[in-house]
């Protein structure tokens, strides 16, 4: 199985709702029992790959649903989602052509799961 790197665009100073199906090794989907963590690092490659200019840990009871969800603004199939994390306006505070969203997944059984999203930042115009 290949990686797939969902693509984004955003504006700047903008917050970015962030969507997926996560599964483990198996291939079955992720659960809340079956995640012990989560952490989402924001890179602006333009100026740095090893620093992140956010990071955050999230809450596994808000960002990961135990049930695949098809609800709005879910549109890509009626598989569904079980992952939705809104990375907030600070995360993009400057316009970059070159921005990663990095998340790792700690397993319960201490596996880990990267997912990625690749995109930019658009200057906002007429502030």
């Amino acid at each position: 199985m290949g990686i797939k790197i969902t693509k984004f665009a955003v504006l700047e100073d903008s917050c970015l709702v962030c969507m997926a199906r996560v599964l483990g090794a198996a291939g079955a989907a992720v659960t809340q029992a079956t995640v012990s963590s989560i952490t989402c690092k924001v890179f602006d490659k333009d100026t740095s790959t090893t620093t992140a200019d956010y990071t955050a840990t999230l809450d596994k009871t808000v960002v990961i649903s135990d049930t695949l969800l098809v609800t709005a603004p879910w549109t890509v199939d009626q598989t569904g989602r079980n992952f939705t994390h809104t990375v907030p306006a600070t995360a993009f505070p400057r316009a970059t052509d070159d921005c990663w969203i990095e998340y790792t997944f700690v397993m319960t059984n201490a596996d880990q799961i990267k997912m990625v999203f690749d995109g930019e930042v658009q200057e906002t115009l007429g502030d």
